[in-house]
């Protein structure tokens, strides 16, 4: 099987330098102008902790967020696809109400 030879164009260079030119422009604002530095370190007291009231290591406020997250997605997810049959079995009915009440939705 033979390759086709894909020519670069002028057009394909200046949007590759247009490209490297807004990402080095986002990371010097990031690194210089904005002048913020992370505390990476405080970061694991945040996923989990060691609790002397429970006497036991307890999930941090990003791990119950992230737990938030994904019980919200399922559930959202599930509530769509029931409403979706139930409106895909309402616009394959003979009824008109329920057809137009489908359309309408």
């Amino acid at each position: 099987m033979y390759r086709k030879k894909t020519q670069i164009t002028v057009v394909d260079l200046v949007l590759m330098a247009l490209i490297l030119a807004a990402m080095t422009y986002i990371v010097y604002r990031l690194t210089v102008k904005l002048n913020y530095k992370w505390n990476w370190p405080a970061i694991p007291r945040y996923l989990v902790y060691y609790s002397t009231e429970h006497r036991g290591w307890m999930s941090g406020i990003l791990l119950q967020g992230l737990y938030t997250t994904v019980r919200l997605s399922v559930w959202a997810t599930l509530i769509a696809a029931l409403l979706g049959l139930v409106t895909g079995i309402m616009r394959a009915t003979g009824g008109l109400f329920s057809r137009m009440i489908a359309r309408t939705y």
